[in-house]
């Protein structure tokens, strides 16, 4: 069993685990992977031990919506992103069916074999390639020509990782 956490010695440490809270309790360690630091530097933040860098509470908007006005001054909503919108643009399996498609096709054609175990993981990159790019998820003549763009960068990323050795993308 997990020992109690300790509260927090300040307002925006305290704000971090409410942040932690409101997206139903993960492990320190699911939050701390998704900014980019580790478990141990995320305890710290959210004991007030340490003030998390800028590009911490950039991550914590990019990923989780989370305002940073909210997060260091404690000043208007938790999430910049309304739930209305966050509801609107929830994931299609039908849409992530075909991304996951085109991620395989395009591995294929870089001569890549793909495990299945790391098709969830590539098409969700791709997905997050996408979304930073379209304003608006619904609009889908926007999304159909962005799509292309991150088609080409996925290819292009592709052949650069084949003609580079060590960087453990295998031939097919």
């Amino acid at each position: 069993m997990a020992r109690p956490e300790s509260k927090p010695k300040t307002p925006v440490a305290a704000r971090l685990r409410e942040v932690r809270r409101s997206l139903g309790d993960p492990d320190r360690e699911v939050i701390a992977q998704a900014v980019g630091v580790s478990k141990s530097t995320l305890a710290s933040y959210e004991r007030g031990e340490s003030e998390p860098l800028a590009s911490v509470l950039r991550a914590y908007n990019e990923k989780f919506g989370v305002n940073p006005t909210w997060l260091v001054l404690g000043a208007g909503d938790m999430f910049a992103v309304p739930p209305t919108r966050m509801e609107r643009d929830a994931l299609e399996p039908a849409f992530m069916k075909r991304l996951a498609g085109i991620v395989n096709r395009i591995h294929r054609e870089a001569g890549i074999r793909l495990r299945p175990e790391d098709v969830a993981s590539e098409t969700t990159s791709f997905y997050n390639e996408l979304a930073r790019r379209v304003d608006d998820l619904s609009d889908h003549e926007e999304v159909e020509v962005v799509l292309k763009q991150v088609e080409h960068l996925l290819k292009k990323r592709l052949s650069e990782a084949v003609a580079s050795p060590g960087t453990g993308k295998r031939s097919a």
